[in-house]
């Protein structure tokens, strides 16, 4: 097996539209075998989604967990995440085809990420600020 030795990160800065700021970080160089994590810090609380948990952080130091453990891998086995997450995103496509609905999540809400990606690297190669461009999805979408 051929592993690569390199320690990998991204960062941005943003600013919503109602002006509140934020940061997003994704890296590879953390402790092996080391979770996924999502924080999202407010003026009353904190929101932590790790491993399947979310555990919510309040500022007079109390906290609410909700949700069961359950590892979505990473760190040094790369093959050693569960794969339902995206069984159940292919399964729920697959349904709504023969249901007649939209599916669960749509291209655009996908496309919204990339939307977002693309200017952080974008601004990262320009060196300024940038706008996330609209995630609208071309007829090969649809």
């Amino acid at each position: 097996m051929h592993t690569m030795e390199a320690e990998d990160f991204a960062t941005a800065g943003i600013k919503f539209a109602s002006g509140a700021a934020g940061s997003i970080m994704a890296t590879t160089a953390t402790i092996a075998g080391g979770s996924e994590s999502i924080t999202l810090d407010g003026t009353r609380a904190s929101a932590t989604l790790e491993d399947g948990q979310l555990t919510l952080t309040y500022q007079n130091g109390s906290t609410e967990t909700f949700g069961e453990l359950a590892s979505a891998g990473g760190g040094a086995d790369p093959m050693a995440f569960s794969c339902e997450a995206h069984r159940d995103l292919i399964r729920d496509f697959a349904l709504s085809i023969l249901e007649a609905r939209a599916p669960r999540i749509t291209a655009r809400e996908g496309l919204r990420v990339h939307a977002l990606i693309e200017a952080i690297v974008a601004s990262s190669r320009e060196g300024r600020r940038l706008p996330v461009q609209s995630a609208e999805p071309t007829k090969a979408f649809l």
